[in-house]
């Protein structure tokens, strides 16, 4: 793999290029997680890695600002001027896919529903791992996989007062289970069943599929949050990325890349 820095819309960015692909005509736009205040692309390079190979693509991990020092919507504008700029470099935007976990899950169908929102073409399609899209979630899977899971409700509450400083977590661009959803691309949405966000994201399903967006969902029993993180450890992890690229890939494929 080659990883280079660059530029993307005005916001640094973590290229990742296969040896094999001298000239891609694949892109995936990477949006990492980490509660809007935490996480980089260098965190996630073993996932942009492994999604690079599995789609035979080149991967840019958008390396959008973080709180406390950038606020909400901060982070929202970089990723949606980055994914601009990818979707015209790669020459259409039928050519580029967008994938993110957590937080940068929730970045991901914001950016979409942006995108949509201004008339502007929508990446090919989109993959979610463990998306942190209801910032406001309380009982449930919050309490029952407290125990199971690596994050915490207290911690999960610091990251969305840092980010949002007093904003509202109702606003669609925050909760996304209050944002239309019409006219958005394919995604696949994985989680670990065992994750305390597992409620909110087949909710998030739930209300895909209402509003005819073509969704596949894929739960893995027994695996925790965000566990691709871990597929270097995790036979589910790498099986789980190996799906992802695989359904970005295919989905590039059927709207004319070769």
């Amino acid at each position: 793999m080659i990883f280079s820095r660059v530029d993307a819309g005005g916001v640094p960015a973590l290229q990742c290029l296969p040896q094999t692909l001298e000239s891609p005509e694949r892109w995936i736009v990477y949006l990492h997680g980490g509660g809007y205040v935490t996480g980089s692309p260098e965190s996630s390079r073993d996932t942009i890695a492994r999604l690079a190979l599995a789609a035979d693509a080149a991967v840019l991990g958008i390396d959008y600002r973080l709180a406390p020092d950038a606020v909400f919507p901060a982070a929202h504008q970089d990723c949606l001027a980055a994914t601009r700029q990818v979707i015209e470099q790669a020459g259409g935007a039928s050519r580029v896919g967008l994938a993110g976990d957590s937080a940068g899950g929730a970045l991901c169908v914001a950016t979409l529903v942006a995108l949509r929102d201004g008339g502007e073409a929508l990446p090919a399609a989109c993959v979610l791992l463990s998306p942190w899209v209801d910032p406001s979630a309380k009982g449930g899977s919050m309490v029952e996989c407290a125990g199971s899971d690596i994050l915490s409700q207290e911690v999960l509450d610091s990251w969305k007062d840092a980010y949002l400083q007093g904003a509202d977590p109702g606003l669609p661009g925050i909760n996304l289970l209050h944002a239309t959803l019409t006219g958005l691309p394919p995604m696949l949405v994985q989680f670990g069943e065992a994750e305390m966000f597992r409620d909110q994201i087949q909710v998030l399903v739930s209300r895909l599929q209402a509003a005819g967006v073509e969704v596949s969902l894929a739960g893995y029993a027994g695996q925790f949050h965000v566990f691709q993180s871990f597929a270097g450890l995790l036979r589910q992890g790498r099986e789980a990325l190996q799906e992802a690229g695989g359904f970005l890939a295919r989905h590039l494929k059927d709207l004319g890349v070769k």
